[in-house]
C-alpha cells in the first residue's frame, strides 16, 4: 500500500486540457467591413452544433459573452465584443433539405447569400425578394432585417422556423407549432437569443422579371409617386437629393424567358466592378467638389432599356460592392404615405448643409416594402413603409451630426427606425419611444433563452437594455 502511495506522490500531475482547445480558434482582432474593430478573447470556427454548445456552456460558466459573425457587413458594431468570444459561422454552410412541392427549403445558418440564391435557382426556386447586395450569411441577413423592395415583406417574414440554441445549450425549433411564442422576436433576432443553427424559409417557384432603369425628374416622379407604386412589383429610386433627377428601377413578373443581351450584362459588370468603386472613392477623397457630378454622371450612364432577366440575378446586381469602410451609411423606415413629404425635408436637409461649404458627397436610396406583424423589432412592423437611406462617403467628416438632424427630421412622420445593420446611434428609450410593447415582448422571450446574458455586448445592451 505504500508504494502504491509513492507512485502516486511521484507522478507528475494530470493537467486537464481545454476542451475549447480542441475546436479551431484563433486569438486575434476583428473588425467588420466598416472598420469597427474589436479584440475577442478568441474567435472560434466551429464545425458542428455540438462545438457551439461546448463553447456557450463554457462562456455561461465563466461569464464570458458570446457572439456570432458571418461576413460582417455591418456598419456598426452590432457583433463586436471585448474580452469575449466569436464565433464564426463560414462552416455551416450547406441547404439541408429542399422541397420543390412546398417550395420550401431549409439551410444553415453560414451560407452566403449568393451561393443560397444560385443553389435554390438549380431546384427552381427563388426567395419571393432580396437585398440589393447578396455577400451577407443568411442568418447575418434575417437577424438585422435585410428588406430589398417590393410590396412582399421583408426576409425574415419568409423564415417558416428557425433551430436555435440558448445559452444553456439547449437546442430549440421555433416555429408556429414548436414554441410559437418565441417566433415573432426569433424572426429578427440580433443574435440576442442564441446561435441560429439553421432556417426553414418560404420560397416561390424561380421567376423572370422585366428590368428598366430610366432617368427622371424628380418633380415629375414624386408628383406621380403612387402610380410609380401601384403600378409596379418591386421599384427603387437612386439619386444625389441636389440633383434635379433621379435614377427609377422598376421590376415586373412576366411569363416571358430572360432576355440574353450582351450589352446590358457588360454594362452591368462595369458598373458593379472594383475599377469603378476605386475611382468613386478616389475622386471623393482628392476632389470631393467634383465628386456629385461624378456620381450623376454614372447615374446617367446606368440607364437601361428594357429587358427580362431571373429574378435572383436582377434583384441583388451589385457584384463587387463598395468596401463599408469606404462609406457610412443611415437607413430610416417612415409610413410609405409619408414618402413625398419626407423627400422633400431631405432635399432641404442637404441644401442647408450646401449653404454651409461643407462638400456632402455622396447619394440616397429609395426602396418600398410592405408592412408585417411577423417580426417584433422589424422597422416594417404594423405598416408598408419607404425606406430612406442617405449613403456618405467617408471623406465627409460630419456625419453624425447630419445623421442626427436626418433621424430629427424623419421622426415627425411616425416612428422614423432605424435599420438595424446600419449606422444608427438608439438608445434603449429610443427603441422603447419606436417600437413600443414590442420591445417588452422581445425583452420577455429573450429572459427565457439568455438568462445569463451571455449573447450581449455594447450594442445590444445600449440599444435593448440587460436582462
Amino acid at each position: 500500500m505504500k508504494k502504491i502511495f509513492l507512485l502516486l506522490f511521484l507522478m507528475p500531475p494530470i493537467i486537464i486540457a481545454d476542451p475549447l482547445d480542441a475546436i479551431r480558434h484563433e486569438t486575434c482582432s476583428w473588425h467588420s467591413w466598416s472598420g469597427n474593430e474589436c479584440h475577442p478573447q478568441k474567435i472560434f470556427f466551429p464545425e458542428s452544433v455540438q462545438e457551439v454548445q461546448n463553447i456557450i456552456r463554457i462562456a455561461v460558466k465563466n461569464t464570458i459573452p458570446v457572439r456570432f459573425i458571418g461576413s460582417g457587413h455591418s456598419l456598426n458594431d452590432l457583433v463586436c465584443t471585448d474580452n469575449g468570444y466569436l464565433v464564426n459561422t463560414d462552416k455551416f454552410n450547406k441547404i439541408l433539405k429542399i422541397n420543390t412541392k412546398k417550395n420550401t427549403v431549409r439551410v444553415e445558418c453560414g451560407i452566403k447569400l449568393k451561393h443560397f440564391y444560385k443553389q435554390l435557382a438549380q431546384h427552381g426556386l427563388a426567395l419571393q425578394n432580396q437585398g440589393f447586395i447578396k455577400e451577407q450569411s443568411i442568418a447575418g441577413a434575417l437577424a438585422t432585417g435585410t428588406h430589398g423592395t417590393g410590396k412582399t415583406g421583408t426576409l425574415s417574414d419568409f423564415i417558416i422556423s428557425i433551430e436555435l440554441i440558448d445559452s444553456q445549450g439547449k437546442y430549440h425549433v421555433i416555429s408556429t407549432k414548436s414554441n410559437p411564442e418565441w417566433l415573432q422576436a426569433a424572426r429578427l433576432h440580433l443574435g440576442a437569443l442564441g446561435f441560429v443553427y439553421a432556417v426553414t424559409l418560404q420560397c416561390v417557384p424561380l421567376f423572370v422579371l422585366t428590368h428598366k432603369r430610366k432617368m427622371k425628374s424628380w418633380a415629375e416622379v414624386l408628383a406621380n409617386f403612387d402610380t410609380y407604386y401601384n403600378n409596379n412589383d418591386y421599384l427603387m429610386m437612386m439619386a444625389h437629393p441636389i440633383s434635379e433627377n433621379v435614377l427609377v428601377y422598376t421590376w415586373n413578373k412576366t411569363n416571358e424567358a430572360p432576355t440574353n443581351n450582351f450589352f446590358i450584362q457588360l454594362q452591368e459588370r462595369l458598373f458593379s466592378n472594383e475599377v469603378t468603386n476605386y475611382l468613386t472613392i478616389k475622386f471623393a477623397k482628392l476632389t470631393p467638389e467634383l465628386t456629385n457630378d461624378f456620381i450623376n454622371a454614372l447615374f446617367k450612364a446606368m440607364q437601361q432599356k428594357e429587358h427580362r432577366e431571373l429574378s435572383y440575378k436582377t434583384l441583388s446586381p451589385i457584384k463587387n460592392p463598395l468596401e463599408v469602410q469606404d462609406y457610412i451609411e443611415q437607413e430610416i423606415a417612415i409610413p410609405i404615405e409619408h414618402f413625398v413629404d419626407a423627400i422633400k425635408d431631405v432635399f432641404a436637409l442637404y441644401k442647408n448643409y450646401e449653404k454651409k461649404d461643407f462638400e456632402l458627397v455622396g447619394f440616397m436610396t429609395c426602396r418600398f416594402v410592405k408592412g408585417s406583424e411577423k417580426a417584433l423589432l422589424s422597422p416594417t412592423y404594423g405598416r408598408d413603409s419607404a425606406y430612406i437611406s442617405l449613403i456618405t462617403l467617408s471623406c465627409f467628416k460630419r456625419y453624425k451630426e447630419f445623421y442626427a438632424e436626418f433621424e430629427q427630421l424623419m421622426s415627425k412622420y411616425g416612428a422614423a427606425r432605424s435599420h438595424w445593420g446600419k449606422y444608427n446611434d438608439l438608445t434603449k428609450e429610443r427603441v422603447q419611444e419606436l417600437y413600443g410593447e414590442n420591445l417588452a415582448a422581445f425583452n420577455q422571450v429573450r429572459a427565457q433563452l439568455d438568462p445569463h446574458n451571455v449573447f450581449t455586448n455594447n450594442y445590444i445592451t445600449q440599444r435593448l437594455g440587460m436582462i
